[in-house]
């Protein structure tokens, strides 16, 4: 998937701004409105002690600074060649052979804005809250397999399984920007579509 445009916008930050309309037609994910006005953020760049290290399918030493972290999950069948584990997103995708725990654990000390919620599979997803605005009203065509709420993250959309509720708690007390529960129905237009992570695996 070809997402290196989108994801360098991460850096510059983005605001939110929720406008209800009707809902959308074509069995498609509505758009969403998106304000692309850089914020103030600081790029840190990491001290060489401050990088983690984790290991490469092919058994090489990966090195790899929190701070640069959008998120963390389970390997899919699709991506767990040569002993992959764990999938972690930065700038790119790193894929290593620890398990998402171990991993989120490792970089839990060093990244506060580390939070955690569910795939719609169920599975945890750890994610950078500093990226991370939500909950975000759905189209009822992306209420079902078990997605019950979305945030942006790192101008992606993310499908969970938590209610809006949850996903307004965790991003608010790790630090990020959480937004008002959204009003049952609410649907909302983006004037930059947004894709939706993970929608080319399986």
């Amino acid at each position: 998937m070809k997402r290196s445009l989108v994801t360098l916008r991460l850096l510059f930050g983005f605001n939110l701004l929720l406008a209800p309309i009707s809902a959308a037609s074509g069995g498609q994910l509505a758009p969403w409105t998106v304000d692309l006005a850089p914020q103030k953020r600081t790029l840190r760049i990491a001290a060489a002690d401050d990088f983690i290290r984790l290991t490469l399918p092919d058994g090489s030493e990966g090195r790899l600074d929190a701070n640069s972290v959008i998120r963390i999950r389970r390997a899919l069948t699709s991506e767990s060649q040569r002993g992959a584990k764990t999938r972690i997103d930065w700038l790119q995708t790193m894929l290593v052979r620890e398990s998402p725990e171990d991993v989120a654990n490792r970089f839990q000390a060093p990244m506060p804005t580390l939070g955690k919620l569910l795939l719609p599979d169920r599975s945890p997803v750890w994610f950078n809250a500093r990226f991370a605005e939500g909950p975000l009203p759905l189209p009822s065509d992306r209420l079902q397999n078990g997605v019950q709420s979305g945030m942006v993250l790192g101008n992606m959309i993310q499908l969970l399984a938590n209610s809006p509720e949850q996903v307004r708690d965790e991003i608010s007390a790790k630090g990020g920007k959480p937004l008002p529960v959204p009003a049952p129905g609410a649907r909302n237009v983006l004037t930059l579509p947004l894709m939706v992570w993970d929608s080319d695996l399986q």
